[in-house]
Protein backbone atom coordinates (compact mmCIF):
# COMPACT_ATOMS: atom_id res chain seq x y z
CA UNK A 1 0.00 0.00 0.00
CA UNK A 2 0.90 3.58 -0.58
CA UNK A 3 2.05 5.59 2.29
CA UNK A 4 0.48 8.83 3.30
CA UNK A 5 3.44 10.75 1.83
CA UNK A 6 2.97 9.09 -1.55
CA UNK A 7 -0.78 9.87 -1.58
CA UNK A 8 -0.04 13.50 -0.68
CA UNK A 9 2.53 13.75 -3.50
CA UNK A 10 0.02 12.35 -6.01
CA UNK A 11 -2.65 14.85 -4.89
CA UNK A 12 -0.21 17.76 -5.17
CA UNK A 13 0.83 16.57 -8.65
CA UNK A 14 -2.79 16.30 -9.81
CA UNK A 15 -3.53 19.80 -8.42
CA UNK A 16 -0.50 21.28 -10.23
CA UNK A 17 -1.64 19.69 -13.51
CA UNK A 18 -5.24 20.87 -12.97
CA UNK A 19 -4.14 24.44 -12.22
CA UNK A 20 -1.85 24.43 -15.27
CA UNK A 21 -4.74 23.31 -17.51
CA UNK A 22 -7.01 26.03 -16.13
CA UNK A 23 -4.37 28.69 -16.82
CA UNK A 24 -3.74 27.42 -20.38
CA UNK A 25 -7.48 27.25 -21.16
CA UNK A 26 -7.97 30.78 -19.81
CA UNK A 27 -5.26 32.10 -22.11
CA UNK A 28 -6.73 30.49 -25.23
CA UNK A 29 -8.95 32.77 -27.37
CA UNK A 30 -12.71 32.18 -27.32
CA UNK A 31 -12.68 29.85 -24.37
CA UNK A 32 -10.95 26.84 -25.84
CA UNK A 33 -8.54 25.38 -28.26
CA UNK A 34 -8.97 26.51 -31.83
CA UNK A 35 -10.41 24.09 -34.32
CA UNK A 36 -9.32 26.19 -37.28
CA UNK A 37 -6.24 25.33 -39.25
CA UNK A 38 -3.37 27.69 -38.60
CA UNK A 39 -3.30 30.59 -40.98
CA UNK A 40 -0.45 30.70 -43.38
CA UNK A 41 1.38 33.95 -43.84
CA UNK A 42 1.64 35.23 -47.35
CA UNK A 43 4.74 37.00 -48.52
CA UNK A 44 4.34 40.73 -48.99
CA UNK A 45 3.54 41.60 -52.53
CA UNK A 46 5.36 44.57 -54.00
CA UNK A 47 3.07 47.50 -54.66
CA UNK A 48 1.69 47.56 -58.12
CA UNK A 49 3.18 50.38 -60.12
CA UNK A 50 0.93 53.41 -60.13
CA UNK A 51 -0.31 54.52 -63.51
CA UNK A 52 1.77 57.42 -64.65
CA UNK A 53 0.03 60.76 -64.46
CA UNK A 54 0.70 63.38 -67.05
CA UNK A 55 3.27 65.81 -65.80
CA UNK A 56 1.93 69.12 -64.64
CA UNK A 57 3.06 71.95 -66.84
CA UNK A 58 5.75 73.95 -65.17
CA UNK A 59 4.69 77.23 -63.68
CA UNK A 60 5.84 80.14 -65.80
CA UNK A 61 9.17 81.48 -64.68
CA UNK A 62 9.22 85.02 -63.37
CA UNK A 63 10.36 87.62 -65.84
CA UNK A 64 12.59 90.60 -65.35
CA UNK A 65 10.64 93.68 -66.40
CA UNK A 66 12.54 96.91 -67.10
CA UNK A 67 10.47 100.08 -67.04
CA UNK A 68 11.76 103.53 -67.92
CA UNK A 69 9.43 106.04 -66.35
CA UNK A 70 9.54 109.82 -66.67
CA UNK A 71 8.26 112.07 -63.90
CA UNK A 72 7.14 115.61 -64.52
CA UNK A 73 4.43 118.18 -64.93
CA UNK A 74 1.77 118.45 -67.60
CA UNK A 75 1.80 122.13 -66.64
CA UNK A 76 3.51 123.82 -63.71
CA UNK A 77 0.13 124.70 -62.24
CA UNK A 78 -0.83 121.00 -62.43
CA UNK A 79 -1.62 118.32 -63.04
CA UNK A 80 1.64 116.42 -62.63
CA UNK A 81 2.15 112.95 -64.02
CA UNK A 82 4.17 110.12 -65.49
CA UNK A 83 5.14 108.82 -68.94
CA UNK A 84 6.74 105.64 -70.21
CA UNK A 85 10.11 106.16 -71.94
CA UNK A 86 9.99 109.37 -73.98
CA UNK A 87 6.18 109.65 -74.04
CA UNK A 88 4.14 112.67 -73.12
CA UNK A 89 3.56 113.25 -69.39
CA UNK A 90 -0.02 112.31 -68.51
CA UNK A 91 -2.14 112.44 -65.42
CA UNK A 92 -3.01 109.81 -64.45
CA UNK A 93 0.08 108.01 -65.73
CA UNK A 94 -0.04 104.94 -67.99
CA UNK A 95 -1.17 101.62 -66.53
CA UNK A 96 1.69 99.24 -65.74
CA UNK A 97 0.87 95.50 -65.81
CA UNK A 98 3.17 92.82 -64.34
CA UNK A 99 2.80 89.31 -62.89
CA UNK A 100 3.31 87.98 -59.34
CA UNK A 101 6.94 87.00 -58.90
CA UNK A 102 8.27 89.25 -61.65
CA UNK A 103 11.46 91.13 -60.88
CA UNK A 104 10.78 94.78 -61.67
CA UNK A 105 13.52 97.30 -62.42
CA UNK A 106 12.18 100.84 -62.63
CA UNK A 107 14.35 103.73 -63.71
CA UNK A 108 12.65 107.05 -63.01
CA UNK A 109 13.93 110.23 -64.60
CA UNK A 110 12.61 113.59 -63.49
CA UNK A 111 12.13 115.50 -66.77
CA UNK A 112 10.06 118.17 -65.04
CA UNK A 113 11.02 121.39 -63.29
CA UNK A 114 9.87 120.38 -59.78
CA UNK A 115 11.17 117.60 -57.50
CA UNK A 116 9.21 114.28 -57.68
CA UNK A 117 9.41 110.71 -56.41
CA UNK A 118 8.04 107.26 -57.19
CA UNK A 119 6.49 104.53 -55.03
CA UNK A 120 3.86 101.81 -55.36
CA UNK A 121 1.15 102.13 -52.73
CA UNK A 122 -2.14 100.49 -51.83
CA UNK A 123 -3.94 103.62 -53.01
CA UNK A 124 -3.19 107.10 -54.33
CA UNK A 125 -3.34 109.10 -51.14
CA UNK A 126 -1.22 111.44 -49.10
CA UNK A 127 1.26 109.64 -46.80
CA UNK A 128 0.70 106.16 -48.32
CA UNK A 129 3.42 103.68 -47.40
CA UNK A 130 5.42 102.18 -50.28
CA UNK A 131 4.80 98.49 -51.05
CA UNK A 132 7.29 95.86 -52.31
CA UNK A 133 10.26 98.13 -51.39
CA UNK A 134 9.47 100.07 -54.56
CA UNK A 135 10.48 103.59 -53.57
CA UNK A 136 12.64 106.00 -55.58
CA UNK A 137 13.20 109.19 -53.68
CA UNK A 138 10.62 110.16 -51.06
CA UNK A 139 8.39 113.00 -50.03
CA UNK A 140 11.18 114.57 -48.00
CA UNK A 141 14.05 113.60 -50.32
CA UNK A 142 12.68 113.60 -53.88
CA UNK A 143 14.44 113.18 -57.21
CA UNK A 144 15.33 116.71 -58.35
CA UNK A 145 14.83 117.99 -61.90
CA UNK A 146 17.16 116.27 -64.38
CA UNK A 147 18.13 113.45 -61.98
CA UNK A 148 17.45 109.71 -62.28
CA UNK A 149 16.85 106.99 -59.69
CA UNK A 150 16.48 103.20 -60.00
CA UNK A 151 14.82 100.57 -57.84
CA UNK A 152 14.64 96.77 -58.19
CA UNK A 153 11.96 94.76 -56.41
CA UNK A 154 9.82 91.62 -56.73
CA UNK A 155 6.05 91.81 -56.63
CA UNK A 156 4.64 89.26 -54.23
CA UNK A 157 0.88 89.68 -54.29
CA UNK A 158 -1.69 90.07 -57.03
CA UNK A 159 -3.89 93.14 -56.93
CA UNK A 160 -4.54 96.60 -58.26
CA UNK A 161 -2.25 99.21 -56.73
CA UNK A 162 -1.30 102.81 -57.47
CA UNK A 163 2.07 104.25 -58.25
CA UNK A 164 2.39 107.73 -56.85
CA UNK A 165 4.64 110.69 -56.27
CA UNK A 166 5.16 110.99 -52.50
CA UNK A 167 5.95 114.69 -52.48
CA UNK A 168 3.21 116.22 -50.30
CA UNK A 169 0.17 117.13 -52.38
CA UNK A 170 1.43 115.70 -55.67
CA UNK A 171 -0.59 112.43 -55.64
CA UNK A 172 -3.78 113.96 -54.25
CA UNK A 173 -3.96 117.64 -55.25
CA UNK A 174 -2.00 117.42 -58.51
CA UNK A 175 -3.17 113.89 -59.47
CA UNK A 176 0.33 112.45 -59.89
CA UNK A 177 -0.50 108.74 -59.87
CA UNK A 178 -1.10 105.76 -62.13
CA UNK A 179 -2.38 102.16 -61.91
CA UNK A 180 0.03 99.32 -61.14
CA UNK A 181 -1.74 96.00 -61.88
CA UNK A 182 -0.22 92.73 -60.61
CA UNK A 183 -1.76 89.64 -62.24
CA UNK A 184 -1.50 86.00 -61.04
Amino acid sequence: MASQKQVAAIIVGVLVIAISLVVVIALLPSGGPSTQAPQQSTPEQPEAPQPSTPEQPEAPQPSTIRINLNLGEVELSGPYGFALDDGKINSPGPQIVVKVGDVIIITATNIGQLPHSFAIAAEAKEGADPLFNSQIGSGSSPVVAGETGTVTFTVGQAGTYSYICQVPGHATIFEMFGTFLVEE
